[in-house]
């Protein structure tokens, strides 16, 4: 994903994501330990559409339960551990120009490539 912003621990430059994802960070010390942290915050529109909110909805009332821990994770837009109707709100606010930003959280999270979820239909349970 490009454009992404590469936070490195204990360092003071942030590199950003090339058109193919990718990135590097030069000159880190030798024998030290660093914890790298992906971020992106994009304007809302660009990450939620009324469609998102036709699917939470279907999840919400189980007519259509999600089938990745993925959108689980997408749908709770206020990070509460669960996928309410003020999730859907949210997303309302947003579509509607009311709020610029989601309270406590970004348009993205990222999750690492390996990742094996305990249960993969409760991610939310997870840290």
């Amino acid at each position: 994903m490009p454009g992404v912003a590469i936070a490195v621990s204990n360092f003071d430059k942030t590199p950003t994501t090339n058109i193919n994802g990718n990135y590097s960070v030069e000159k880190l010390p030798l024998g030290n330990d660093f914890e790298i942290t992906p971020s992106l915050n994009t304007p809302l529109l660009e990450s939620v559409s009324t469609f998102d909110i036709v699917l939470i909805n279907r999840h919400i009332l189980g007519t259509r339960p999600f089938d990745s821990p993925y959108k689980h994770i997408a749908a709770d837009i206020n990070q509460s551990g669960s996928i309410t109707v003020f999730d859907l709100v949210l997303i309302q606010r947003a579509i509607l120009g009311l709020n610029a930003n989601f309270p406590g959280n970004t348009a993205w999270r990222f999750i690492p490539k390996d990742y094996q979820f305990i249960d993969a239909n409760n991610p939310l349970s997870e840290d």
